[in-house]
């Protein structure tokens, strides 16, 4: 397993998605402080932490998932590599798994590059005022968590780019799920949301979780949101474990 993760990093890091990778997250940053324009006090900076957050978990992060999961899996399928790479002594499961670790490691690290460039840019800015940093703080925590929040879309968009051959499908479709992310977050605001993984990324930084039925509420916590994604992908991934060794892949 070791050595095909590390295969797959190297495939990737010869990809034009590697550049994507790298500039995403500043390209967000970047978008968020011309929307407030200069100079750039702490003031300013809080408004951009969360206009940055809202843009990255609505449309951005959702879309950069679908982009990574059809491109590792897309080379592929377009070289013809997989009957090659079945024909060594691994399982489906094992190349399967490995491909969506690298894929959720590239979003774990575009998000750690999101809270590296909007820090710089806060540090240049206040310079040496290191007070009301909490707001800062808020925003790292949560563009950590949404790394957990989306690993059902994660696991959705592999699923679909590993079985179609068809690189435009699962791309075309992520980018309409992204899109319409925020209009379900308008239209079912408090129930059904739940069905709709891509809306889970404004919930999570607004912490509107709760779930309204015609009998009861069901509150969730945002540590507890966490679990429920955390633990409906391990699941998932359990499920479709057995299935693997058993389908081909075209």
């Amino acid at each position: 397993m070791i050595r095909l993760i590390i295969a797959e990093f190297t495939k990737i890091s010869r990809t034009r998605s590697l550049v994507l990778f790298l500039i995403a997250p500043a390209i967000v940053v970047t978008l968020a402080a011309f929307t407030i324009g200069y100079p750039l006090d702490r003031a300013s900076w809080q408004i951009i932490w969360q206009s940055a957050l809202y843009l990255w978990s609505s449309f951005v992060f959702p879309l950069y998932i679908a982009i990574i999961a059809t491109r590792i899996n897309g080379n592929d399928h377009q070289n013809q590599t997989w009957r090659l790479m079945l024909t060594l002594p691994i399982r489906p499961c094992h190349l399967y798994f490995a491909k969506l670790f690298v894929e959720w490691a590239l979003l774990a690290s575009a998000n750690l590059i999101l809270i590296l460039v909007y820090s710089a840019g806060l540090l240049v800015s206040i310079k040496s005022d290191p007070i009301g940093f909490m707001p800062e703080n808020n925003f790292i925590m949560l563009v950590a968590g949404l790394s957990l929040v989306f690993l059902p879309v994660l696991f959705i968009q592999h699923s679909i780019s590993w079985f179609t051959s068809n690189t435009t499908l699962p791309l075309t479709l992520g980018t309409l799920l992204s899109f319409a992310a925020g209009p379900v977050n308008i239209g079912f605001s408090e129930q059904g949301w739940l069905y709709y993984p891509w809306d889970y990324g404004l919930r999570f930084i607004n912490n509107k979780l709760d779930i309204v039925t015609s009998k009861l509420t069901i509150h969730f916590s945002q540590c507890e949101f966490l679990g429920l994604t955390l633990g409906s992908f391990i699941i998932a991934c359990l499920l479709i474990a057995p299935w693997l060794n058993r389908r081909d892949i075209h």
